[in-house]
This record gives structure tokens, sequence and C-alpha cells, in this order.
């Protein structure tokens, strides 16, 4: 299957004429494969292109991405389709880590999607802002080449730059480009003059504020308040991750073995993929202390100016006193007040508390290309990945309702088990129907 993209390297062309002589031009971009562990020998150059990105994306960086596979996969391989720059003796252009697709996702066993790990909600690939428009249509052709049929976008941030120059290629090469679906995430991007206790009396309700000072009157009453933060690869860094780590074990993330420390491979992947002496990304943990000592805890990875709130944490002997909603305004009446950072994305990926005091709002979809010109090919896909997305939260709510169904009675629990199979195979049924079909 060959895409109908109207550039061979970089020159647009249009015409035939003007395609043929493009056919003879040396390419600029060349993509080609490799993996994550083999491309962290060019360090500097992974990390030049993140701090140059169109969009900054900071999970696809060089420490996380390398210990995510070094240490969340066994050591198993994540493919990654790079672009090299020819005219730069082979500099990176752009970086998409990939994986396949399958079954159950909807669509054909040849496609494709940005990779995602439990860890993962944010999947722009790492294109290089100077030429971004044909350093992206370079890494499609040679997917499209490949005889990929589509491209799936878990997360893309929809009003940013990625998503942008996205349309304008599909629009221009005649692909399609669908909107699976989407969620809107609490996010800090204040105006203008309005961060600082402007950024609270802007946009927080006025009884949040309210409730925000009464906790900090509350908590001065025990004892000294106090905000710090660190980048982890300064000097007290490796301590104040070890202090997040052991907080984030004592909450509920702890009881339900979630949390970074729970198991030796996701504490091993902390210790990397947040630890790295180059800091590429930034990692930057903020604290509320009572007397010197963390109350609550955030880790936050830091980007082209940009804050992404990975994981957040409090301890539980002082939960009455919300000490991360609290932490969380002195947060966003940081950003942009004299602070290198603009804005602050939450990379929630369901409903979080901070919503009440980061005000803002993210917009984020999950897109899906097809990488031919064939008219209704994205959106059939898309529709196959809302029928496989519907079948999955049917059988999580099937697996939630298992202890409600164990106390019930024999009768009860062989029709409450009846109607969610019911209610799980109708998608799928569908699903595999419109798949093989």
């Amino acid at each position: 299957m060959i895409a109908h993209f109207s550039a061979v390297g970089v020159t647009m062309a249009t015409s035939h004429a003007r395609r043929s002589d493009a056919a003879s031009l040396p390419k600029r971009y060349i993509a080609s494969w490799t993996t994550a562990g083999r491309l962290a020998e060019e360090r500097a150059s992974w990390r030049e292109l993140a701090d140059t990105a169109i969009e900054p994306n900071p999970l696809y960086g060089p420490n996380i991405l390398v210990a995510a596979e070094r240490r969340l996969r066994a050591g198993r391989p994540i493919p990654v389709l790079v672009v090299r720059d020819q005219s730069r003796n082979g500099a990176l252009a752009a970086l998409a880590p990939l994986e396949p697709l399958g079954l159950l996702e909807g669509l054909s066993g040849k496609g494709l999607r940005l990779f995602v790990n439990p860890y993962t909600s944010l999947t722009h690939p790492l294109v290089r802002r100077e030429d971004a428009p044909e350093i992206l249509k370079a890494l499609l052709c040679f997917l499209a080449q490949e005889g990929r049929p589509s491209l799936l976008f878990p997360y893309l941030a929809e009003k940013r730059g990625f998503v942008s120059v996205l349309n304008d290629i599909a629009a221009a090469e005649g692909l399609e480009l669908a909107r699976v679906d989407g969620l809107r995430r609490p996010a800090i991007e204040p105006e203008p003059g309005a961060s600082g206790d402007c950024y609270a009396r802007t946009y927080v309700r006025k009884n949040r504020r309210s409730n925000t000072e009464r906790r900090m009157r509350r908590l001065s009453d025990v004892g000294t308040v106090g905000f710090e933060d660190v980048l982890a690869h300064k000097p007290g860094g490796r301590e104040a991750l070890e202090a997040f780590l052991r907080m984030e074990g004592l909450g509920w993330k702890g009881e339900a073995a979630t949390a970074l420390l729970s198991k030796e491979e996701t504490l091993n992947f902390a210790y990397e993929a947040f630890g790295g002496a180059d800091g590429a990304p930034k990692v930057r943990i903020r604290s509320l202390t009572l007397d010197g000592r963390p109350i609550a805890m955030a880790l936050d990875l830091e980007s082209q100016n940009v804050a992404y709130a990975f994981k957040a944490a409090y301890d539980p002997a002082f939960a009455r006193h919300a000490p991360g909603l609290t932490l969380d305004a002195h947060t966003a009446a940081c950003i942009g007040e004299g602070f290198e950072i603009a804005r602050l994305d939450s990379l929630a990926q369901t409903e979080i508390a901070q919503e009440g005091v980061w005000r803002q709002e993210e917009p984020i979809g999950r897109y899906v290309l097809a990488l031919s010109a064939q008219a209704g090919v994205a959106e059939t896909l898309a529709g196959r990945l809302r029928l496989a997305s519907a079948a999955r939260e049917r059988a999580k709510a099937l697996l939630r309702s298992g202890a409600e169904i164990a106390s019930a009675s024999a009768n009860a629990r062989r029709l409450a088990v009846a109607l969610a199979l019911i209610g799980v195979s109708v998608p799928l049924v569908s699903l595999l129907t419109r798949h093989l079909g």
C-alpha cells in the first residue's frame, strides 16, 4: 500500500513533472528503525531534539524511554523510528517510539501506535521545530512505503503545535485524520499578569480560596509551614526522590501495590528515569513541609518551560489538612510569576482533585491517521477503536462489580454475570465482525 505523498524526501511537488524531478534529488531527511537502547548512545543529540521539538514530550526523553525499555519490559526493545538530517551529519530530526496494534484494539495487525505504558499520557513524537512539516512528512512517508495502513496517536494536546502540523500534512496529502475520542484535563496557563495571588483570584472560586487559606492557618498552628523544591540531578535531589518514593508508598497506592516502590522493576525504573545526572528531562520535586519535614510532595517533569505533573503523594497522617491540595495551590501561584515555567499539564487520564485549583484545561485527543488516500479509512478505524474501548470499559465494570456479585444470592450472581457478559460481548462481536469483514 503506497500513500499518495506528494513529497519525496523534502521537495513539495505540485505536478507530475515536478514529482519526477524531486525523485532524482538526494533526500535530506532519511528515516530508519532503531531501538531506545541503541539510541541511548546518542543522548546528546536526543536531548537537543527534545529541547527543540515543536511540542515537548519529556516522556519520550532519553532517561525515561531507555529506563522503560530496561526496567518495565525486561529488556525487550522499544522500536523507535528516527528521521535524520543528512545536511547536519545525520543529526536526529524526529523520534517516534512505536508498537504494533492488536486485534482487540480494533485495527489491522500492521497498524502502529505511539508507544504507551501505564505512565504515558502524552504521545507527541519528538519532531524538530525547524522544518517540522517536511520532517514529519518523511516519517509518515516511510511508514506508508512499509505498507503500514494506519498510525494511532493515543494522547495529543489538541491546541498545540504538533497537531496543527499533522492536520496541515493530512489536508495537503489527502490523508484522513480522525478523532477517536478525548478528554479535558486540568492545567495551569495563566494569562499575562494573572499569576501569583492574581491566579487564584482570577481562576479559583472564592470558597476554594477560603478553604486553602483555612488549611494553611491550621497547619501553621501545628508547626512552621514551608515550601521547597529541588531538581533531582542537583545536590539533595537523590534524597528528595527517595523521600517521595517512601511517601507514595504510605498511601493508598502502597496499599494497592501501584506505588513505584511496590515492585522491584518500577522502583528501578524510577531511579533510572528520574535520577539521571544529565537532567534529561529535568525532574523537579516540590514539597510542602511542616517543621522541615515533607507532608506532601510532587514529582514534575520539565521541558521547554512546561511542567508536567507526573506523580504526587502526601503523608496520610496529615490527610485532614489536605496537604496535597495546599501544595497544588502554591504551585499554581508560582507558574508564570518570575518562574521559568510558563504552564503546567496535569497529565491526568481521569478526574483528579487538582481540578479545583488548576482551573485551565488541556484538551487531549486520541487520533488515528490513515496512511493512504483511500476514502473513509480513518473514520472506520476510529469506529473500531471506539468499540474496543467500549468493550474494555464493560469488562472493567464487570471486575468492579465482582465483590457485589460474590455477596449476592446464587440466582442473582448467575443473572448478574450473564448480563455483564452480554454487555461485554456485544461490542466485541461487532468489533470482530467489522475487523474480519
